[in-house]
């Protein structure tokens, strides 16, 4: 994603933590070794210096109840992190991203992608077309506050 450590260091700078949350099946379903599957997950989060990575490695089946876009990992962060949801924001590309961050009652920014152009006004309060405008949009309604 193109300026990515740019617009994540923007928002440490304004007092955000940087908190990932993802669904990661693809060792469960054998599509990827975890060795590898660990060096990309440092890579990515030495590179874009997130604060902390929720992460849910189970597959669809598994029926965990952390994986999104069940809001557990949202709220198992504000538990560890003492952050308040209704302040907070869920930046991402799906609908089950969006239902996450709604179900966890975070402000919920889409960055537009081919594969969501489906979704409407209902599924996000703002869609964006890059992470740089996501945090522009942060940075600008939480100056409104």
């Amino acid at each position: 994603m193109p300026n990515a450590y740019l617009a994540l260091s923007r928002l440490k700078e304004a007092g955000f933590l940087r908190i990932l949350v993802t669904n990661q099946p693809d060792v469960a379903h054998g599509y990827m070794e975890e060795e590898v599957w660990r060096k990309i997950h440092k890579k990515v989060v030495d590179t874009l210096g997130f604060d902390d990575v929720l992460m849910c490695r189970h597959t669809k089946a598994d029926n965990c109840p952390f994986k999104k876009p069940s809001p557990m990992m949202l709220l198992a962060a504000a538990d560890k992190w003492g952050i308040d949801l209704f302040k907070s924001w869920m930046i991402g590309d799906t609908g089950q991203d969006m239902q996450t961050g709604r179900a966890a009652r975070c402000r919920t920014l889409l960055i537009d992608r081919p594969h969501n152009s489906a979704l409407t006004d209902d599924d996000y309060y703002f869609r964006v077309f890059s992470l740089m405008e996501a945090v522009d949009k942060i940075l600008e309604k939480s100056k409104q506050a």
